[in-house]
């Protein structure tokens, strides 16, 4: 019996359960994948207003006990070497061991004094800071941590990479929630929240209570009854959430030392102490060049990559220049076996030698260079886009776009806190969530927009609050203000409505979600400032197209204010842009043909000068009912 999984060995310090601790509002504009060559785009971690606590993330869900939820420890996880074409990948898993004074810490700027100083997206960081903290995290004795690996083959036997990258994340959790933290009083297992780097939640994470070695294989072959760890994904985890960027830097140190001294070591001509395995322009291009030259490595390259099986097809490499290890000893350790697999306990007895040992070497995975479309606000460090980039967000060919909706286990639409929202939406709120400048914009958009319409008779406030930022004077074409909210009095207070209903629509309980009214009940429908909350927007969707009369409008208004714990996962992990593609998405999958004309616009005030926005940004995605 062996572990393909590595760990640490850091001291246990078992927190206790803290009371419930409020949310606060966040500006958050995040990392971005461009619809067109997937540029990412980077900022410092926890770089937001009122967000001072690198460990804010964490601390925050241990606040937040209810008898619904209540965890023990929150896990940060990340990934290294999804995107090469040779080599493993490594995913690791960390845990920060909080102590109950750290949990019911309230001071926004408190830091731990154990804290690691100068944590952010491994990407970013210069390679002596990289390296440092690497080093300061392996022998910490507030932090656990497990690494695990997937060789070359075995992703070349999984279905997709996508699975073997599950796969693995599934056992550098499980390792450490089973071995790596402490047992209850009673020998249960400590319960765990988990977030992933990454736009969705791997499948079937699972622990059990096993002990013994037999036990233990039940575990990984999922036989035993499972304790499923509860979790969400956080596209760009790592530049938010602190144990996710210790876990970034985890991996892609441990992936890139496996690539500079095991295969460079076996395989010298490919220059994997360059590129480590990945593929591209730049320093990449001579590896595609060596693969045209001397054919896939034995047991490194991964034939499962279109480029690789294009190479096999296309290329037979002359016998004299066919890869060989570079002494005997590597043929022993690296030539595939009759089967066709790698020495798996050989190569990660190696790798626990480099997991452990120093480390110096001064190449490193150029990061992707930041797109010039957009820009960072040097007062917050908030990355906004630029004018005409909120419009383009809406994609003019749908035919070429994934459905963010179709996420099955809805892992997409978790949020870190998933407590009934009628809890938190309890009391009244009775202030703006955004600055005066923008509720000008909010109101001036709704009078030209909406009320002033001739054909505009009804209208529904949707997430409606104590303001439906109408003008004091409305249109007397104006019959019918529905208003459709969370609190009572905060609707009972505003003075636009004619009509208000308390209704959740997060709650999922009943098979299907119905508004209270009508269909073809009003002419436009509004949502302000609450779209990034809604954990069913298909439904909703739906919903608002029943309600709309044909040629009908609705209108989503939304900036980067919103309450962290509230917000869906596909909302806090990015950017505006994204937020308007999103929005949009919502509208075109929620059923295909129901809306039409689904456009976005950017509201924000400019400076006239540089073209940046001036204070709290406001866009607005339309669209128009068949």
């Amino acid at each position: 019996s062996w572990s393909r999984t590595y760990r640490s060995t850091a001291a246990f310090v078992v927190p206790q359960t803290p009371k419930f601790h409020d949310d606060w509002p966040l500006a958050l504009a995040k990392n971005r994948k461009q619809a067109a060559g997937g540029t990412k785009k980077h900022r410092p971690l926890h770089h937001a207003p009122r967000q001072q606590n690198p460990l804010a993330v964490e601390r925050q869900l241990l606040q937040q006990q209810s008898r619904e939820t209540s965890y023990d420890y929150i896990l940060g996880s990340d990934e290294s070497g999804t995107g090469c074409w040779a080599g493993p990948i490594v995913t690791a898993t960390v845990c920060c061991l909080l102590s109950n004074d750290d949990i019911q810490e309230r001071r926004d700027h408190w830091r731990p004094s154990w804290l690691i100083d100068g944590v952010q997206d491994c990407k970013r960081l210069p390679h002596h800071e990289k390296m440092r903290i690497y080093h300061e995290v392996l022998h910490h004795n507030h932090i656990v941590w497990t690494l695990a690996l997937r060789s070359a083959t075995e992703i070349d036997a999984a279905p997709t990479v996508t699975h073997a990258i599950a796969d693995a994340f599934q056992e550098s959790m499980t390792t450490l929630v089973t071995t790596q933290l402490p047992r209850t009083e009673n020998g249960q297992l400590p319960k765990v929240f988990s977030i992933v780097d990454g736009p969705s939640y791997p499948k079937q994470v699972k622990a059990t209570a096993t002990e013994n070695d037999e036990e233990q294989q039940t575990l990984e072959d999922g036989h035993d009854t499972p304790l499923m760890i509860p979790g969400r994904p956080w596209p760009q985890g790592d530049t938010m959430v602190y144990s996710v960027a210790l876990a970034s830097i985890l991996a892609q140190v441990t992936h890139t030392q496996i690539m500079e001294q095991e295969a460079h070591g076996a395989y010298p001509q490919y220059g994997f102490d360059v590129h480590h395995g990945y593929g591209g322009g730049g320093p990449e291009a001579d590896h595609l060049a060596a693969l045209h030259q001397y054919g896939p490595a034995p047991t490194w390259h991964r034939q499962s990559c279109k480029p690789v099986q294009q190479v096999l097809r296309n290329t037979t490499p002359r016998h004299s220049e066919a890869p060989e290890p570079t002494t005997a000893a590597d043929t022993q350790d690296h030539h595939p076996k009759n089967d066709g697999s790698i020495d798996r306990r050989d190569t990660l007895q190696k790798m626990a030698l480099l997991v452990t040992a120093p480390w110096v070497s001064s190449s490193m995975i150029n990061p992707p260079a930041p797109a010039q479309a957009m820009y960072t606000d040097s007062k917050t460090g908030i990355r906004l886009p630029e004018k005409g980039e909120i419009a383009d967000a809406v994609p003019r060919d749908w035919a070429l776009v994934d459905n963010p909706l179709s996420d099955n286990d809805k892992s997409s639409l978790g949020r870190l806190d998933s407590t009934n929202d009628a809890i938190f939406y309890q009391e009244p709120r009775f202030v703006e969530h955004v600055d005066e400048q923008a509720v000008k914009l909010l109101t001036d958009y709704i009078r030209h927009q909406v009320l002033e319409k001739d054909d505009t008779t009804a209208v529904l406030d949707l997430c409606s609050s104590w303001t439906s930022h109408f003008p004091p004077s409305s249109p007397t074409t104006l019959t019918r203000v529905a208003g459709l909210g969370m609190n009572a009095p905060e609707l009972k207070a505003n003075p636009s409505l004619t009509e208000w209903v308390v209704q959740d629509l997060n709650d999922a309980s009943s098979a299907e979600l119905k508004l209270p009214y009508e269909s073809n009940a009003f002419d436009a429908v509004l949502c302000q400032l609450s779209i990034d909350y809604l954990t069913q927007p298909g439904a909703v969707c739906r919903e608002v197209g029943r309600v709309l009369r044909p040629g009908g409008t609705v209108h989503v208004l939304f900036s980067n204010r919103l309450f962290l714990s509230k917000a869906v996962a596909l909302w806090t992990g990015a950017d505006d842009i994204d937020h308007a593609f999103v929005v949009a998405s919502y509208f075109y999958f929620c059923r295909p043909g129901l809306f039409t004309q689904i456009q976005a616009q950017d509201l924000s005030v400019r400076n006239k000068k540089n073209g940046k926005i001036v204070g709290d940004p406001l866009y607005v995605v339309t669209a128009v009912k068949a």
